[in-house]
């Protein structure tokens, strides 16, 4: 349910006005909400990235797994659950722009986390770098399923996320 094929492509200036447009979508929706952060590669200028559009959206609560906490078919979203992470629920949106929509708890861990290391990898442009190398290798050893990529560059990635949470 979640592989899919992925690539990897140079960072597109359109990716920011792409999240924006969804943003300003899902306040008209979500107008309760805290907050809705563009996150992941595509959130990082100049990061090579995987051409999906990651956006975070802050809930007081998750609730269950097994049921949605909102109901976004008719907008064309596909639920998919905890995703391996119980501190989130995710959705897709596949079309010509791609979206996956992350809801988390605010505050909470993966909030903290996802926004630490966005504004890690703006600030130092050598770990941006070092991480745009690190998808390339991944990708042209076969990691060319998204699940196969994520597991690739795991330990990398916590290595990263160490640095980022440990940075002043």
């Amino acid at each position: 349910l979640l592989d899919e094929l992925i690539t990897v492509v140079p960072h597109q200036v359109r990716w920011a006005q792409d999240f924006l447009e969804e943003a300003a979508y899902l306040r008209e929706i979500f107008p309760q909400h805290h907050s809705i952060e563009h996150i992941g590669s595509t959130a990082v200028p100049g990061l090579p990235a995987v051409p999906v559009i990651d956006i975070m959206l802050a809930v007081e609560n998750l609730g269950p797994v097994r049921s949605a906490p909102f109901n976004l078919k008719g907008l064309k979203y596909e639920y998919l659950g905890a995703a391996g992470d119980a501190e989130r629920r995710l959705y897709r949106k596949r079309g010509p722009i791609k979206l996956n929509l992350h809801v988390v708890t605010i505050g909470g861990q993966w909030w903290q986390s996802a926004l630490r290391l966005k504004e890690y990898l703006k600030k130092h442009q050598n770990e941006a770098a070092d991480y745009g190398r690190r998808k390339l290798e991944v990708l042209n050893q076969g990691g060319w399923t998204l699940m196969n990529y994520n597991a690739q560059k795991s330990a990398f990635m916590k290595s990263l996320l160490s640095r980022a949470q440990h940075a002043p």
